[in-house]
C-alpha cells in the first residue's frame, strides 16, 4: 500500500473514530471539573508554545517561529475565555452562557487549524529569509480573530434577535462553520505527506507533526459530528487536543530550546575564533582595509592601511573619511554607499591623500555593513596600491611593443612545435595575416626542406638539451622564396624543469650582407669623395681625415691626426664667429656655413663646411664630423657673374638692373635726385665706318670721362647702344644738374685719339628730377628720355630739362613711326629741291632732292624728327627707294614738259647702299620712268663708303658705268682714308655745313675748307660747299676757288612748282 493511501486510511479512521465511541454523560460537577482542568492544561500548553516560539525567534531559528508563537498566544487567550465562559463557571470576567462559550471555542479551534497549516505550509529552513511582512500578516490575522471573537461573544445577544439566537443554536449552522476547520486539518495532513515524499521539509520531526495533526483531526471530528454534547466525545476531543499541543511543542520548538549549554559555549567559541581569524586576516593582508560607522567616520584601520595612508591607526580613528582621502569623482564613494546601500564593486581610480598632497593609483571597493535589524551600520573599504602593477603592465606593454616592432624576426612556439606568436617582421616575412589562427601553423612548415631538417634534427634537440642553439637557417617567404637567416633558438622551462615553449630571433642574412656592402660602400665613398672629411672626438681632436682633405689642405693624415682643427685657422674670423658656430652645434646639432682656412703652404682658401655632432647611446656628443669643399674659385666665379649681372660688359659701368636698384634706394631714402639721359649723337656712324671694336673703345673713353665729371656717390649706367643714364643723388638744388650736364658736354667735345684716328663726338642730354617729374623709376627715365629728344630737336650737343610740354608731345613721338609708314602710301611725302649754284656765274648747276612730310593732323614734320626715326625703324630703305623713283618721275615730267632740267642728286642711306641689288633697282627706276642716266646723281656719306670699302667700290663702279653722277656728302666729318678716297669713282666732294658756318672767323674751319677744296682740285673732283647762308661765307669760298655752293643764301629747298619758275627764268 502506498504512503498516500495509508495516510488517507488514517484520516478516515480519525474521522470515523468518534462514531465508534458510545455517547454518554458525566455528572455535572465532574464534567465541569474535567473541562476546566483539561482547558487549563490546553491554555498552559498554548502559553508554552508561545514562549518557545518567541525564544526560537530570538535565536533566529526562523522568522515564522514568531508567527507561530503569536497564533498560539491567541489560541491560549481564546481557550482561556472559553474555559471561563463555560456553563457552570462563575461569571467573574465574562458573561457565562452557551453562546459565549461556543464563540470562543470556534475561534480557538479555527486558530489551531491555521497554526497547524502554518507549520506545514511555510518554509522554516535556516537559509530562508522570508519577508518580515508575511509573519506579521499571520500574527496580525490571529490577533484580529481573537479580538473579533471577544467582541462577538460580549455583544452577540445584544446584536442578535431572539429568533436569530435560535438559529445560532441549530446544529446545522454550527456544522457549516466547523466543516472548514476540519478541511484545513485534512489539508495540513496531506501537505505533510507531500513534503515528506519530496524530501523537502522543515527543521522539525515530521512524524510527530503528522501524529499531532491526526490527533487534532480526531479532536475536531469528535466536536463536529456529535452535536448532542456527549460528555464522552467532549472529553476525547480535549484529550486529543492536549496531546496534539504537546506533540507540536515537542516536534517544532523543543529541539531548539533543548540545546545543551556546552553546545552554546562551543558556538560562542567558534564565533570568537571566527572573529579572531577575521581580525588576524585583516591585520595581515596586504590590502588597506578601513571600516567606518554610518556617519562615515573611521572606526578601524588595519596595518596595511596605516602604511598606505602613512598615518597610524590611532591617528585615523574617528577621522572623517573625506579628510582621509578623495578620488576623481563627483561623489565620495563612502557617501554614495551610505546613501544607496549598494556595494561599489572593484574600481580603479586616482586617490588623493590631502595630508600628503599626493595622488596614488589604486583599486578600491566599498561595501555596506548590515546590522541585525537589517539596518546599515557602516561601510568597509578595501584599497590596493596598483602603482607598481601599472608600471609593470606599462613595461610589459612597452616590451611587447618593442618586440612587435623590432626589425628582427621574433617568434614563439609551443613544446610540440605549434606557433604561439610572430611579431610584425615575422608575419610580413612569412606572409601571415595579423588575424591568422597561429595554432594551426606548424613552425617546421615555415622552413624549406633543408632548414626543416636542421630545425628538427639539430636545432631543437640542442636547444632542448643546452637551452640555446645558434646557426644559419632559412624561412619560406610569402611568395615561396627562400630567405636565408642567422637564427637563435632558446628553450624555456618551469621550476620543475618541464619544457614550456621555444622562442627564436632571426635576422635576414640578405639584410646583413646588404649592411656589409653599405659599410664597404661608405668606406669607399669616404676614401674617394671629392669633399674633404674631418672627424674629431668630443674634445675636438682630429681622429680621421680622408684623401680629399689632404688634397684640399695639403696636410697628410699622419700630420693632422691628433691635432686641433685650429691648425687650419686663417685668422680671418674673430672669437665671436666661432662662439656662434659652436653655440649652433650645441643647440641644433649641426652648423653650416663658410670659413676662411689656411692650407699647409700658407694659401688662404674659402670652404663651405657642414659640422655635425654625433651622439652616443647616452645622448652625449661622441665625435664631430666636418664635411667641406673648396669654394674659392666658385665664389670668384659667382662674384664675376654677380658683377656681370649688374654691370655693362663693354664699359664695366652699372647696367639697367643696378641703376634701378640704386634709384629705388634713393627713392626710399627720400632724397632729391636727378636723372640724366645721355645719347651720343651720330655714334652709329662710328660703328658703321670704323667697326664695333673702335666703337667699344669710344664707349670706354666716354665712360671714363663721365665718371670724371661726377661725384663718387653718383651713378653712371650704360643702358644700351650709345645711351647712358646718370643718377645724381642728394642734389641740394636742381640747377646743379644743369652745371654737371654742361660740364659733360664740354668734356665729351674734346677729341678722342684712337690709334691713327682722331674722333669727335657730341652728346644730347635730357634731365628729370625726383620727385618733381615723377615718383617711380619708369616715369623719371621716360621724362628724361623725352627731354633728351627735345635736345636733339634743338640741334644736338645740348641739354634740356623736362617740362610737361614735352610729355604732351610724347603721344606724337610714339605714333610717329606708324604715321610714317602710312605716309608712304597716303602720298603725304613730297620732294623739295634745293638749288646748287655755280660760285662764279651763280647759275643753277644742279638740284638736291630732299623729302618733306606734311602730316594731315600735325602739319609739317621736320626732317630732323622723322629721318632719324626712319633710320632707327628700318623705314629709311623704303623711304630712299621712294625718293629715287619720285625724282626719276619728276625729271621725266620736266623733260616731257619741254624744260631743260639740271641733274638731280638723291641721298642714299647706308641701309639702301648695302643692298647688293642697288644698281639694279636704280636702273629699273630710270627704265620705268624713261629718264636718261646723266640727269640722276646719288649722294653717299663717308661713313657709308667706309663701312665696307670693297663692297662700296663695286657698287659705285656699277653706278658709274650706268652714267650716274656720284657725290661724297658731308666730307670732312667722317674718317675717310685718302688711300681709299683716290680709288673711289666719285665726281663731287661736298663740304659739310659744320665747317662752313663759322668761316671766315674760325681759322681751323678755314683751314679744313681750304684743304678739302685743294684736295678736290688735285683729285680732279668738283667741290660743293653746303650751308652757305652769308655773303662773307660766299666771298671766302670764291676766294678759295670753290666751284659751287648750296644754302639758304640762294634758296631754301623748293617744291616742284617753284623749281619750275626757276626753269622758266632760265
Amino acid at each position: 500500500m502506498s504512503r498516500m493511501a495509508a495516510n488517507i486510511l488514517l484520516i478516515m479512521i480519525a474521522l470515523v473514530l468518534p462514531f465508534l465511541l458510545p455517547a454518554g454523560q458525566l455528572p455535572t460537577h465532574w464534567s465541569l471539573i474535567l473541562h476546566t482542568t483539561l482547558e487549563t492544561i490546553a491554555v498552559l500548553l498554548s502559553v508554552m508554545i508561545f514562549l518557545g516560539g518567541w525564544i526560537s525567534a530570538r535565536i533566529r531559528v526562523s522568522p515564522f517561529a514568531q508567527a507561530l508563537s503569536s497564533l498560539f498566544l491567541c489560541v491560549g487567550l481564546l481557550e482561556f475565555a472559553h474555559m471561563l465562559s463555560y456553563n457552570g463557571m462563575p461569571g467573574l470576567l465574562l458573561y457565562n452562557g452557551p453562546h459565549t462559550a461556543v464563540v470562543f471555542g470556534l475561534a480557538a479551534r479555527s486558530l489551531v487549524a491555521l497554526s497547524l497549516l502554518t507549520i506545514v505550509a511555510y518554509p522554516w529552513t535556516r537559509t530562508s529569509r522570508p519577508q518580515t511582512r508575511t509573519h506579521h500578516v499571520i500574527s496580525g490575522g490571529g490577533l484580529l480573530l481573537t479580538v473579533a471573537a471577544y467582541v462577538l461573544a460580549v455583544h452577540l445577544e445584544d446584536w442578535l434577535s431572539p429568533s436569530l439566537l435560535k438559529v445560532w443554536e441549530y446544529a446545522s449552522f454550527r456544522l457549516a462553520v466547523e466543516l472548514p476547520i476540519l478541511a484545513l486539518l485534512v489539508l495540513s495532513v496531506l501537505l505533510v505527506q507531500r513534503k515528506t515524499e519530496q524530501r523537502q521539509g522543515q527543521p522539525f520531526d515530521k512524524r510527530l507533526v503528522f501524529i499531532a495533526l491526526l490527533l487534532a483531526l480526531v479532536s475536531e471530528a469528535s466536536l463536529t459530528f456529535y452535536q448532542n454534547n456527549s460528555e464522552i466525545h467532549i472529553l476525547l476531543a480535549h484529550i486529543c487536543k492536549i496531546a496534539a499541543y504537546s506533540l507540536i511543542f515537542r516536534a517544532v520548538l523543543w529541539p531548539h530550546l533543548h540545546t545543551p549549554p556546552a553546545l552554546l559555549r562551543q558556538k560562542e567559541g567558534e564565533t570568537r575564533n571566527a572573529q579572531n581569524h577575521l581580525h588576524a586576516t585583516l591585520e595581515s593582508i596586504y590590502d588597506a582595509v578601513i571600516i567606518t560607522d554610518r556617519l562615515g567616520s573611521v572606526t578601524y584601520a588595519n596595518p596595511a592601511s596605516a602604511a598606505f595612508f602613512r598615518l597610524s591607526a590611532q591617528a585615523m580613528a574617528g577621522m572623517a573619511i573625506e579628510a582621509l582621502f578623495k578620488i576623481k569623482s563627483y561623489d565620495h564613494p563612502v557617501k554614495s554607499c551610505l546613501a544607496s546601500g549598494q556595494s561599489s564593486g572593484i574600481k580603479p581610480s586616482e586617490v588623493f591623500l590631502p595630508h600628503e598632497e599626493r595622488w596614488v593609483t589604486t583599486e578600491y571597493s566599498v561595501s555596506p555593513i548590515i546590522g541585525e535589524q537589517q539596518e546599515m551600520i557602516g561601510t568597509v573599504l578595501v584599497f590596493r596600491d596598483i602603482t607598481e602593477r601599472i608600471k609593470q603592465q606599462q613595461n610589459q606593454q612597452a616590451l611587447a611593443s618593442i618586440i612587435e616592432s623590432a626589425s628582427d624576426f621574433i617568434a614563439m612556439a609551443s613544446a610540440d612545435g605549434k606557433a604561439l606568436y610572430y611579431n610584425k617582421t615575422a608575419r610580413t616575412m612569412l606572409g601571415i595575416a595579423d588575424d591568422a589562427d597561429l595554432s594551426a601553423i606548424s613552425v617546421a612548415e615555415t622552413h624549406p626542406a633543408w632548414a626543416k631538417d636542421v630545425l628538427l634534427n639539430a636545432a631543437l634537440p640542442e636547444a632542448e638539451e643546452h637551452g640555446m642553439w645558434n646557426g644559419e637557417s632559412a624561412f619560406l617567404g610569402k611568395r615561396g622564396e627562400e630567405i636565408p637567416v642567422s637564427q637563435a633558438i632558446m628553450s624555456h622551462r618551469n621550476e620543475k624543469n618541464e619544457l614550456l615553449f621555444y622562442s627564436t630571433i632571426a635576422r635576414s642574412l640578405s639584410e646583413m650582407r646588404l649592411a656589409e656592402r653599405k659599410e664597404r660602400l661608405a668606406v669607399t665613398v669616404f676614401e674617394n669623395i671629392a669633399d674633404g672629411i674631418m672627424v674629431t672626438d668630443n674634445r675636438q681632436m682630429i681622429q680621421y681625415v680622408n684623401p680629399a682633405f689632404t688634397q684640399i689642405t695639403g696636410f697628410e693624415e699622419q700630420d693632422i691626426v691628433g691635432a686641433s682643427p685650429k691648425i687650419l685657422s686663417s685668422g680671418k674670423h674673430d672669437r665671436a664667429f666661432y662662439d656662434q658656430m659652436w653655440s649652433s652645434i650645441r643647440s641644433h646639432g649641426s652648423w653650416q656655413g663658410e670659413i676662411w682656412n689656411r692650407r699647409k703652404n700658407g694659401d688662404v682658401f674659402l670652404e663651405s663646411i657642414t659640422i655635425t655632432g654625433v651622439k652616443d647611446g647616452a645622448q652625449s656628443i661622441a665625435y664631430y664630423i666636418g664635411v667641406f669643399k673648396d669654394v674659392t674659385l666658385q665664389k670668384q666665379l659667382e662674384a664675376k657673374l654677380q658683377h656681370q649681372a649688374f654691370h655693362d660688359a663693354v664699359t664695366g659701368l652699372p647696367n639697367r638692373l643696378l641703376l634701378y636698384e640704386r634709384m629705388e634706394k634713393a627713392m626710399r631714402s627720400g632724397n632729391t635726385f636727378a636723372v640724366l639721359f645721355l645719347d651720343l649723337d651720330r655714334f652709329k656712324r662710328i660703328n658703321d665706318t670704323l667697326g664695333h671694336s673702335v666703337g667699344d673703345q669710344v664707349l670706354n673713353v666716354v665712360a671714363e670721362r663721365l665718371n670724371a665729371c661726377l661725384r663718387t656717390s653718383d651713378t653712371v649706367a650704360r643702358t644700351g647702344g650709345d645711351e647712358f643714364i646718370l643718377l645724381l643723388d642728394g642734389l641740394n638744388h636742381p640747377e646743379d644738374s644743369a652745371v654737371i650736364a654742361q660740364k659733360i658736354i664740354l668734356e665729351l667735345s674734346a677729341p678722342i685719339f684712337l690709334d691713327r684716328f682722331e674722333l669727335y663726338i657730341t652728346v644730347s642730354i635730357g634731365i628729370s628730377f625726383c620727385p618733381r617729374d615723377g615718383k617711380d623709376i619708369h616715369t623719371l627715365i621716360k621724362h628724361a628720355d623725352q627731354a633728351m629728344y627735345s635736345a636733339k630737336e634743338q640741334g644736338r650737343n645740348n641739354f634740356q630739362v623736362f617740362s610737361p610740354v614735352q610729355e604732351d608731345s610724347s603721344p606724337q613721338l610714339l605714333s610717329l613711326e606708324v604715321s610714317l609708314r602710312r605716309a608712304l602710301s597716303n602720298e603725304e611725302l613730297k620732294l623739295h629741291y634745293q638749288p646748287q649754284i655755280d660760285s662764279v656765274t651763280q647759275n643753277i648747276i644742279g638740284l638736291e632732292a630732299l623729302v618733306r612730310w606734311s602730316h594731315p593732323e600735325w602739319g609739317p614734320i621736320p626732317p630732323a624728327k622723322f629721318i632719324p626715326l626712319a633710320e632707327e625703324s628700318g623705314l629709311i630703305k623704303t623711304l630712299d627707294q621712294w625718293v629715287i623713283r619720285e625724282a626719276c618721275r619728276q625729271l621725266r615730267r620736266w623733260l616731257d614738259e619741254g624744260y631743260k632740267p639740271v641733274p638731280v642728286s638723291v641721298n642714299v642711306s647706308m641701309m639702301l647702299f648695302r643692298q647688293p641689288n642697288l644698281a639694279v633697282y636704280i636702273s629699273q627706276a630710270m627704265t620705268d620712268s624713261g629718264l636718261p642716266p646723266h640727269y640722276l646723281g646719288i649722294e653717299i656719306t663717308e661713313s657709308t663708303v667706309m663701312s665696307n670699302p670693297e663692297i662700296a667700290l663695286q657698287t659705285l663702279h656699277a653706278l658709274k658705268e650706268m652714267g650716274i653722277r656720284i657725290s661724297l656728302d658731308d666730307f670732312g666729318v667722317g674718317y675717310s682714308s685718302l688711300n681709299h678716297l683716290k680709288k673711289l669713282p666719285i665726281d663731287t666732294l661736298k663740304i659739310d655745313r659744320s665747317f662752313v658756318q663759322d668761316i671766315p672767323e674760325d681759322a681751323e674751319d678755314k683751314a679744313i675748307v681750304q684743304s678739302v677744296i685743294q684736295l678736290g682740285r688735285n683729285l680732279g673732283l668738283y667741290v660743293i660747299a653746303e650751308g652757305v647762308e652769308a655773303e662773307e661765307q660766299l666771298a671766302h669760298l670764291q676766294s678759295l676757288q670753290c666751284q659751287a655752293v648750296q644754302g639758304f643764301l640762294f634758296s631754301k629747298p623748293l617744291p616742284e612748282a617753284e623749281v619750275v619758275r626757276f626753269f622758266q627764268k632760265g
